[in-house]
C-alpha cells in the first residue's frame, strides 16, 4: 500500500514539477472582445469594405502586407473611429493590428493598415476588419492613442484561392505592357520555376495601388515602372517607395518615349532618388539596331521591321558622386541605355531601351534572359509554351518538373532562435526527481523500513519523503526558472559602402521571465540618415511548417488580445506568461555599427581605394572593420563585370564573371587589416567560378546547389537569384524519381544581393557570434509590466557588406555585322579566382 500510495503521489508531484518548469497549456479560448458581431440585418453605424490585401490581391504569406479599407460613415457628424485587423498568434492570442481615422459622413473613406501575413492564410478561412468608436485613452497603455469603444461596423475577408505560397517569388509592374516580364511568370505554384527554382510571381499595378508605407511593397524586391506618370503619387506614396528602396528595395523606371515627368517632378523626395544623369532623347533609332539587346533568335526566325523607335541615353552630370551615376548596360554604339544609382541598401535605375514599344511587346520581348536579367541580377532559361512542349516531346513525356528534389534555404531559421535548453533541463530535473522520490518512497524506503522493523511508520515515511522532495522540486524549480529577460536571435546586417543607412532583418526568441505584460520596441537611431522619417516594425512570428496545425495546438487557455500600431509598428506590447515570444524585426536607420571600410592612405580617395588589380592578385587594397567582435567563415566575392552581349543563347548562365575566395580558418579581428591582395590571389592554383555551385566549396552534391552546412546555406542564400539552374534537357522516368533540386526560400526573399552581380562590386559576407547587454545591430528595447528591463542577447549576425566597383558596362554585339563597341569584356575571364 506504501507503494502504491508513493506512486501516485510521485505522479502528483512530477505533475506539479512539469507545470513549474516546462508545462504549457493546450485549448484556446476567444477574446470576448472579438467576440463583438454586428446584429443579423444591421448594417452598422459605418460600412466597412476590405478593397484588397497586398499588391493587386496578392500578398505572400509570412510577409508584412498592406489591407486596403474602405469606410463609409452613415451618422452625420465625423468621429474619430479605431480600423482594426485581427489575425491569431503562434501563442492563439488575437493581434489586433489597429488604426486611427476620422469618418466622412456620406463618403467612402479610405485608410490603408499593415500587418504581417501569418504562414497559414493558405488554410484560414480570412481574418475580421472591425471598426470601433475611438474613445480617449487617459492611461496612455494604446500604441493608436485611443481605446475601442463601442462597436461600429464590421466585415469578413476570406482569402481568394489563389494565393500566393511562401515560397513564392514576386515581381511588381506598374503598367499595363509587361514588357518582356511575363516570361519570370513561367511555372505555377505548385511546380515552382520549371527551368529555375522559386516560381515569380508577375503582380501587375496602377500608381493609385501603391501602398503609402514601405511595409506594403515589402513582399517586392523589384518594382519596374512601365511608361507610367508618376504625378498620381501622393506624398505619402513617394515616402514608402523611397525608404523600400533605402531599405533594399530595387525600382527601375523605363522611360516614355514622350514626356519625362521622372525629372519634371517637384517633390525633391522622389527627385533626389534618381540617377544623376543628363538624358539625350535619340529619335528614329531603327529597332534591328535594337536586335542583340531584345532578342537571341536568329535573324532568319525573327525579322525585326525597320520601325523608328525612340531611344534614351544617359551621362554622368558634372555634379554626380560615386555611386550616383553608374552605366550598367550600353547599346551597340557605346551609349549608355541603362543607368543606376545606389540609395541606401537599394538603387532606383533608368531604362532608356524603349521596353513597351508595340512592336516588341507583341513578341514578349524585350526577351527576360536576354535583357531583364542583365538589369535584375537574374539567370536561368526562360522558355516559350511552346519550347515546354518540344522539351516534353525530347524527353519522350518525362519531363516532369514536380518530380524535383526539394531544397530549403532558410529552414534552419526557427532552430537558430529556438530556447529549448532550459526546458529540455526542467524535465530531465523531473524525471530524476520523480525516480529518486519513487525509489525513495516507494519499493526502496519500504524495505528499509521492512528491514528495521518500522512498517508501522510508512506514512510518516510517505509523508517525509515527500515533504523532502516537494523542497526538492521547488528549488530545482526556482534554480531553473529565468530571472532575467533573454533575447536569441538570428540577424542579417547590410551595409553598402559609401551609404548612410544599414538594414538589419532579425528573428528573435524573446524569454520573459514575469507574467502579465511584456513590451518590445525598436528605436530609431537614424540621425545620419535623415532624422526618424524610417519604420521601424516589430510583429509576432511563427515558423513556416507549423503554421498549419500549431493555432490549433499548444496555445493558451487564457487568450488574451493585444493591439499593434498597424502604421508605425515599432512597439508591440503582448501578453507575458513566463515563457518565450517569437518576434520579427525590421529595421533600418544610420551606421548603428561600426562597419567594415577600405583602409584609406593620405590623400587618396575612399572610394577608389579597392581596385580590380592585375597580375597574382584580382584586388588591391586593405579592409578594417570595428565591429564588436571577432568575423568568422569570411567569405570574399567579386563580381568583375557582365559578360559581352553577343546575340548568342545564354542557356542559364551566369551574365556575370564572378570570383570567390573562402577565408573559413582564419578569424578577422577587430581593427586588424585584411590585406586583399594576398587574400584574391589568381593564376593557376585559383579557378574561376563558372558555375555557382562552386562557390559552395565542395558542400555541393553533384553541381546542385544543395549546401549540406546550416549557416552556408544562410550566407549564400544572398544570391539566391543567381543558383544554379536545372539542365535544360534533364529528364525523369518510373524509376528516377528524384529530378534536379529545386531551391527555396520562405523567410528571406527580402534579403537577396543578386542585383550586384550586374556591375563590378566587392561583396564580403561573414558570421558574427555576439552575447550581452545591446549585442544586437540594432537598438531593442524590453519593458515588463511597464518597467525597463536590460535584455541579455546572444546570437548570430551575417555581416552582409558592398563595395562599388568601377563601372563597366559589357561590350554589346552590332546585330548586322558582328562588331562590337568598346566596353567591359570581363567574361568569359581567363583562368584565376574560387
Amino acid at each position: 500500500m506504501f507503494g502504491r500510495r508513493a506512486c501516485v503521489g510521485g505522479i502528483f508531484w512530477l505533475g506539479a514539477l512539469l507545470a513549474l518548469v516546462a508545462a504549457r497549456p493546450c485549448t484556446a479560448q476567444v477574446d470576448l472582445l472579438n467576440q463583438a458581431q454586428v446584429e443579423p440585418g444591421d448594417l452598422g453605424e459605418v460600412g466597412v469594405r476590405v478593397e484588397g490585401v497586398g499588391l493587386n490581391n496578392a500578398a505572400r504569406p509570412g510577409e508584412w502586407a498592406g489591407i486596403r479599407v474602405r469606410l463609409v460613415e452613415r451618422g452625420d457628424t465625423p468621429r474619430e473611429v479605431i480600423v482594426r485587423a485581427s489575425f491569431t498568434d503562434l501563442d492563439g492570442d488575437p493581434a489586433n493590428y489597429e488604426a486611427v481615422t476620422t469618418t466622412n459622413p456620406s463618403n467612402e473613406q479610405p485608410i490603408w493598415l499593415y500587418a504581417r501575413m501569418p504562414f497559414d492564410v493558405g488554410s484560414s478561412a480570412g481574418f475580421r476588419v472591425t471598426v470601433f468608436l475611438g474613445e480617449e485613452d487617459p492611461s496612455g497603455a494604446s500604441p493608436v492613442g485611443f481605446q475601442p469603444g463601442r462597436l461600429l461596423g464590421q466585415t469578413t475577408y476570406n482569402w481568394p484561392q489563389s494565393m500566393p505560397s511562401a515560397e513564392t517569388g514576386m515581381l511588381g509592374v506598374v503598367g499595363i505592357n509587361p514588357g518582356g516580364l511575363s516570361g519570370y511568370g513561367q511555372g505555377s505554384n505548385q511546380v515552382g520555376n520549371p527551368l529555375g527554382h522559386e516560381w515569380t510571381q508577375v503582380v501587375q499595378l496602377r500608381p493609385d495601388g501603391i501602398p503609402d508605407r514601405w511595409m506594403g511593397l515589402a513582399m517586392l524586391r523589384e518594382l519596374v515602372w512601365n511608361g507610367v506618370s508618376p504625378s498620381e503619387l501622393r506624398i505619402e506614396q513617394v515616402r514608402a517607395l523611397r525608404e523600400w528602396v533605402e531599405r533594399g528595395g530595387h525600382l527601375i523606371i523605363a522611360l516614355p518615349d514622350v514626356g519625362q515627368e521622372w525629372f519634371a517632378v517637384t517633390n525633391q523626395e522622389l527627385s533626389s532618388m534618381l540617377p544623376a544623369v543628363v538624358v539625350t532623347r535619340q529619335e528614329g533609332e531603327p529597332l534591328p539596331s535594337l536586335r542583340t539587346l531584345v532578342t537571341d533568335e536568329d535573324a532568319a526566325k525573327l525579322e525585326v521591321p525597320e520601325t523608328p523607335t525612340t531611344v534614351h541615353t544617359f551621362e554622368p552630370r558634372a555634379d554626380a558622386g560615386p555611386g550616383e551615376a553608374d552605366c550598367i548596360l550600353n547599346d551597340a554604339q557605346g551609349r549608355c541605355i541603362v543607368a543606376s544609382r545606389s540609395v541606401g541598401i537599394g538603387a532606383v535605375t533608368l531604362i532608356g531601351l524603349p521596353v513597351t514599344n508595340r512592336w516588341l511587346a507583341s513578341r514578349g520581348l524585350p526577351e527576360a534572359d536576354v535583357f531583364w536579367h542583365r538589369v535584375l541580377g537574374r539567370r536561368g532559361q526562360i522558355a516559350t509554351e511552346a519550347e515546354f512542349n518540344e522539351m516534353r516531346t525530347d524527353s519522350k513525356g518525362n519531363f516532369d518538373p514536380q518530380r524535383r528534389t526539394l531544397f530549403r534555404y532558410d529552414e534552419d531559421i526557427p532552430q537558430e532562435i529556438a530556447k529549448s535548453g532550459r526546458s529540455l533541463a526542467g524535465v530531465m530535473l523531473g524525471l530524476v526527481v520523480f525516480v529518486i522520490y519513487w525509489l525513495v518512497a516507494g519499493p526502496g524506503g519500504f524495505a528499509l523500513l521492512k528491514r528495521r522493523g518500522w512498517q508501522r511508520h510508512a506514512w510518516l515515511g510517505f509523508f517525509g519523503a515527500s515533504i523532502v522532495f516537494t523542497a526538492l522540486a521547488w528549488t530545482g524549480a526556482s534554480l531553473l526558472r529565468p530571472h532575467r529577460v533573454e533575447i536569441t536571435h538570428l540577424s542579417f546586417l547590410d551595409h553598402v559602402y559609401g551609404q548612410r543607412i544599414q538594414r538589419v532583418k532579425s528573428w528573435a526568441s524573446v524569454l520573459v521571465p514575469v507574467y502579465g505584460d511584456a513590451t518590445v520596441s525598436l528605436e530609431s537611431d537614424d540621425a545620419a540618415a535623415g532624422g526618424s522619417r524610417f519604420v521601424q516594425c516589430v510583429a509576432p512570428w511563427e515558423p513556416a511548417r507549423s503554421a498549419n496545425t500549431v493555432l490549433t495546438q499548444g496555445t493558451f487557455p487564457d487568450a488574451r488580445s493585444y493591439a499593434i500600431d498597424a502604421r508605425a509598428p515599432q512597439t508591440m506590447t503582448f501578453p507575458a506568461r513566463a515563457t518565450v515570444k517569437q518576434v520579427q524585426l525590421d529595421w533600418a536607420g544610420g551606421v548603428a555599427w561600426d562597419s567594415i571600410r577600405p583602409v584609406v592612405g593620405e590623400g587618396q580617395d575612399p572610394f577608389t581605394a579597392i581596385k580590380l588589380a592585375q597580375g597574382n592578385a584580382v584586388l588591391s587594397g586593405k579592409l578594417i572593420h570595428g565591429l564588436p567582435g571577432t568575423l568568422k567563415d569570411v567569405r570574399i566575392i567579386v563580381f568583375r563585370g557582365q559578360t559581352p552581349m553577343l546575340g548568342s543563347p545564354s542557356r542559364g548562365a551566369l551574365i556575370s564573371s564572378l570570383y570567390a575566395w573562402s577565408l573559413s580558418s582564419w578569424d578577422w579581428d577587430p581593427g586588424v587589416a585584411l590585406d586583399l591582395e594576398a587574400q584574391t590571389p589568381a593564376g593557376e592554383a585559383v579557378k574561376e567560378v563558372r558555375t555557382f555551385a562552386d562557390l559552395l566549396t565542395g558542400v555541393g552534391v553533384g553541381g546542385e546547389p544543395r549546401p549540406q552546412e546550416r549557416m552556408k546555406r544562410l550566407e549564400w542564400a544572398a544570391f539566391f537569384n543567381l543558383l544554379d539552374p536545372p539542365p535544360p534537357d534533364y529528364k525523369t522516368s518510373s524509376t528516377n524519381f528524384s529530378g534536379p533540386v529545386r531551391a527555396l526560400r520562405e523567410y528571406t526573399h527580402g534579403l537577396d544581393l543578386s542585383r550586384w552581380s550586374t556591375r563590378p562590386c566587392l561583396v564580403v559576407i561573414a558570421t558574427l557570434e555576439t552575447e550581452g547587454e545591446a549585442s544586437m545591430p540594432e537598438p531593442v528595447r524590453v519593458a515588463t509590466n511597464g518597467s525597463e528591463r536590460k535584455p541579455y542577447e546572444n546570437g548570430t549576425t551575417i555581416v552582409r557588406w558592398v563595395y562599388p566597383l568601377a563601372p563597366a558596362p559589357p561590350r554589346v554585339a552590332k546585330p548586322d555585322t558582328g562588331a562590337t563597341r568598346p566596353g567591359n569584356d570581363s567574361g568569359p575571364a581567363p583562368e584565376g579566382g574560387s
